[in-house]
């Protein structure tokens, strides 16, 4: 198995646990109002106000902003989590303002749903910060800044995401620098491809070949 498909088989073992775990254990929610989901951000059960900030991000109404900012604060992980991502389909500058200061969180699963979230919604206003993270200590906020920036397409990504590349001792989060600047289509990454075809990993050796491909770069 490649370094890439173990880490995908992790991040869908995790997903696996957090359904089991957080997802309706009555009936649905989406019928609820905003203030009736607000007052669940509350609960004693953990899963209830996961399942609460899930339906308040679903609403996409502009007054779940403010428990699902409280929901930041969450004793659970995964709520802390599932509110950082649901603050993503809120399409209010404040709820992306609270959104792109979640990027600094010292809290891994805060700082993963904000960026999962931000990648979403294309938001290029959180590019600076994602360029930042590229840098992260922590394999998986780098991995997912760099999918956010292929996703945003922004140009001022490109050579961040070419020093990533070149430099991130991660196979994973090379693999992703490559098929995010393949998304973004500029043609300054090509010779940082035709360095990955010679990559110690032989999956970045196959995405470098298949990018130069597609950007018209091999040889």
């Amino acid at each position: 198995m490649t370094t890439r498909a173990r880490a995908c088989a992790a991040i869908i073992l995790t997903g696996v646990i957090f359904f089991a775990a957080f997802r309706p254990v009555s009936a649905a929610d989406s019928g609820k109002s905003v203030p009736e989901l607000a007052r669940q951000i509350g609960d004693k059960d953990a899963r209830v106000r996961a399942r609460a900030a899930e339906a308040l991000g679903r609403s996409g109404d502009k007054n779940a902003a403010a428990p699902l900012a409280k929901a930041l604060k969450d004793e659970n992980a995964l709520v802390r989590g599932e509110a950082a991502h649901a603050l993503g389909r809120i399409k209010d500058p404040a709820a992306r303002a609270t959104l792109i200061e979640a990027l600094k969180s010292e809290d891994k699963n805060i700082r993963w749903g904000a960026i999962d979230a931000i990648s979403e919604a294309r938001e290029i206003k959180a590019v600076d910060l994602l360029i930042g993270l590229l840098s992260h200590e922590d394999r998986n906020t780098r991995s997912k800044a760099v999918t956010a920036l292929g996703n945003i397409k922004d140009k001022r990504a490109v050579p961040p995401l070419i020093k990533t590349l070149r430099g991130d001792k991660d196979a994973f989060v090379r693999q992703g620098a490559i098929e995010a600047l393949l998304v973004i289509g500029d043609r300054r990454a090509v010779p940082a491809l035709q360095e990955a075809k010679k990559d110690n990993d032989a999956t970045v050796r196959v995405w470098a070949g298949k990018a130069l491909e597609k950007l018209g770069g091999g040889r």
